[in-house]
């Protein structure tokens, strides 16, 4: 069971957005090496193993994954949104 606390777990600013920085952070965000990767190879992980220690450490790691995928995901977000109101 998860509890999402809606607050980040470090601050995020961006004083300039930066697009091509922005467009880094959706490979890390998403990419085969990035956050959401890796919470899903954690979790799944933990998921099939047997140890209980084990699995509630896997469990734990694939979940603060989750928290590095919320801040991620926010500073791409803030970098590309100057490219979000050129397409109006």
């Amino acid at each position: 069971m998860y509890h999402h606390i809606k607050t980040l777990m470090y601050t995020v600013r961006v004083d300039q957005p930066d697009p091509r920085f922005g467009n880094m952070l959706l490979e890390q965000f998403g990419g085969a090496n990035g956050e959401l990767a890796a919470a899903m190879q954690y979790s799944i992980q933990g998921l099939n193993c047997e140890d209980p220690d084990r699995k509630d450490l896997l469990m734990d790691i694939g979940t603060e994954e989750l928290s590095h995928l919320e801040v991620v995901g926010t500073l791409a977000r803030l970098h590309l949104k100057p490219m979000k109101f050129d397409r109006d």
